[in-house]
């Protein structure tokens, strides 16, 4: 595979250059005007040298990832029309859709519904030493990386809250630890389970007792966490309440 590494260590004559080479600096420069806002390079690119939509760095990074990013909606409904791929992922195994929500981008994120993306699809998510934390939908990252604006636009927009990611955890998990009210009542007022175990056995409930009795945070920290614990307590009660209600239902139509 031809990479900036390999051509950097290899000096070559521009009339001598391979098409391989030649295939990889165009590809690199697709990139780069996707993420410049620049069509007419892009179209260029495209159309008259016949550089891949899918193109991906050395990262993973794919011409979608770029506008994605800078949520330039034309640049990439130009490349859905040619052929991009709205799934790819890069190799910390975020989508374009999940990074034109990190960076807040609705209107790319809808276009990229709209061309068939499943706003529930999970992807294996790495770190940035590339090791596998496992896998986790577009609400789970916004949860984990507190872009609260994000979440609720997902959940707004059919995103499921009890699926289980990384450790087992569904988004509540994540968002409780970022200490978001915001984040925490979205969810639960879509549905989010607060009785659900993680891989651990634990509870959000646990996860947040654990939080508030640990003397490395500080008082102020603790008291935040505090106000979540309250607000997942009568969740707590109410998810209870809504189950033996449901019991009790299923005995009376038994008999």
């Amino acid at each position: 595979m031809i990479s900036m590494d390999f051509i950097s260590r290899n000096i070559y004559d521009g009339k001598m250059m391979s098409e391989d080479i030649r295939r990889y600096a165009l590809g690199c420069r697709l990139i780069d005007a996707a993420e410049e806002g620049d069509m007419s390079r892009c179209k260029e690119l495209v159309l008259k040298y016949n550089v891949p939509v899918n193109f991906k760095s050395d990262f993973g990074e794919t011409p979608l990832i770029a506008a994605a990013l800078k949520g330039n909606v034309e640049i990439g409904r130009f490349f859905l029309e040619n052929g991009a791929r709205v799934d790819d992922t890069n190799l910390a195994g975020f989508t374009a859709f999940i990074y034109s929500l990190l960076e807040e981008k609705m209107e790319f994120a809808s276009m990229l519904l709209e061309n068939g993306y499943d706003i529930n699809i999970k992807t294996q998510i790495r770190d940035i030493n590339e090791f596998v934390l496992g896998e986790a939908t577009p609400l789970y990252v916004m949860a984990k990386y507190l872009v609260e604006d994000s979440l609720v636009w997902l959940l707004d927009h059919g995103a499921k809250c009890n699926i289980k990611c990384i450790n087992g955890e569904t988004a509540i998990f994540p968002a409780l630890r970022c200490c978001s009210v915001k984040m925490v009542q979205a969810l639960i007022d879509k549905g989010a389970s607060v009785l659900i175990r993680n891989a651990y056995g634990e509870t959000p409930l646990n996860v947040l007792e654990k939080i508030v009795n640990d003397t490395r945070f500080s008082p102020n920290a603790r008291s935040a966490y505090r106000e979540i614990m309250i607000i997942i307590k009568d969740a707590e009660y109410m998810e209870m309440k809504r189950n033996i209600s449901k019991i009790a239902e299923q005995i009376i139509r038994k008999k």
